[in-house]
């Protein structure tokens, strides 16, 4: 019983696989083909959005990085620099800005990286 599931499941692959890439001819002639600047695929197989969203979410990702950075770091100096400004409220506003850093260093990216592999933009759960 389990040979005929791993059979069932291994041509049902390669129907998937065939249908979504093509022959070997017509994938070696999209290869021959030099007319590439109207295709709308995405860089690699892996990247499931096409060149335009992963452009815009690059950007946008890049800004929210950008201004993540810059805005905490500011708030990181002016209480450190200030000794007027040394309280047990500020240095917990410190704190806060210290984990958003962390948040923008590693979630950004791979946040990011997931959406422009996944092809996914939004959470199942908002639809």
């Amino acid at each position: 019983m389990n040979v005929s599931v791993a059979a069932i499941n291994v041509s049902t692959f390669r129907d998937y696989y065939y249908h979504h890439r093509g022959s070997d001819q017509q994938q070696q002639q999209r290869d021959n083909d030099g007319d590439d600047a109207n295709d709308d695929e995405p860089f690699y197989e892996f990247i499931k959005q096409p060149t335009h969203m992963v452009v815009v979410l690059t950007l946008a990702y890049a800004a929210v990085f950008l201004l993540a950075v810059v805005g905490n770091v500011l708030v990181v100096c002016v209480v450190c620099r200030n000794t007027s400004m040394h309280s047990v409220t500020n240095y917990f506003i410190v704190n806060l800005a210290v984990a958003d850093l962390l948040v923008g260093f590693f979630c950004l990216p791979i946040t990011l990286v997931a959406n422009i592999v996944s092809g996914q933009i939004t959470s199942k759960a908002y639809r």
